[in-house]
């Protein structure tokens, strides 16, 4: 059934020294689940999921695998709730799909929602949990100091070219991270490791990012700590 019950699996206690874990949230009960099993006879299912990891702003990589064989007729999709935005998953291959975050850390978990069911189902609940931006976002990257990486969103509200670019306090370009790239209307992100176009590590010091498309440009600024 899609209440709990005993097929469901909690998720262990978080190990001593480094860890990540990801785990199903039941919305009803509190509880982080490892196993969250749900009724085949239904239009579709919503399993909210968190992603925690023991240090902030660290990248952790998840990896969607088909246990048995899902219906080819299944539709999947990946919503990333703090972005705004989704990937479709590939029901017909034991490995529907894959998908990086940036960690909150230990106290705030990272939240994604995993969607299953008829394409109509997923459109809808898509719909009402992914919002689109009304006009050209540049939003704060977080985590920010950077130290080993961080994340650079901004939301689109029709499809347009983009440039997003780093430049450090005099003005010189350090880094390109899109040029011209075209992207559908919502939201984005993308990842700056901190290295400039030869892909090397830039000194501490404090840069800018800048935002180019539909004719408008907006620009952030950043710390870079290592």
């Amino acid at each position: 059934s899609d209440a709990g019950d005993r097929l469901d699996l909690h998720e262990p206690p978080t190990p001593p020294g480094a860890w990540v874990q990801l785990a199903f949230a039941d919305s009803a009960s509190g509880a982080l689940l490892r196993r969250d099993l749900r009724a085949a006879a239904a239009e579709g299912h919503r399993w909210p999921i968190e992603v925690r990891s023991s240090g902030r702003g660290e990248e952790v990589r998840v990896a969607l695998r088909a246990a048995t064989a899902l219906p080819p007729d299944l539709a999947l999709r990946l919503l990333d709730v703090e972005l705004s935005t989704y990937v479709d998953l590939d029901a017909g291959t034991e490995a529907v799909g894959s998908y990086s975050v940036r960690s909150f850390g230990p106290q705030r978990p990272y939240c994604l929602v995993l969607l299953a069911g008829t394409a109509t189902y997923v459109k809808r609940e898509t719909q009402n949990l992914v919002l689109v931006p009304t006009q050209l976002v540049l939003d704060q990257n977080s985590p920010n100091p950077v130290r080993d990486g961080t994340r650079i969103r901004f939301g689109l509200p029709s499809p347009e070219p983009v440039s997003l670019t780093i430049y450090d306090a005099r003005g010189r370009l350090v880094a390109a991270l899109l040029e011209s790239a075209s992207r559908p209307r919502g939201y984005h992100a993308v990842t700056w490791d901190g290295t400039d176009r030869s892909g090397r590590k830039v000194a501490n010091g404090v840069y800018f990012f800048r935002l180019t498309g539909g004719g408008a440009s907006l620009t952030r600024r950043l710390a870079l700590v290592k």
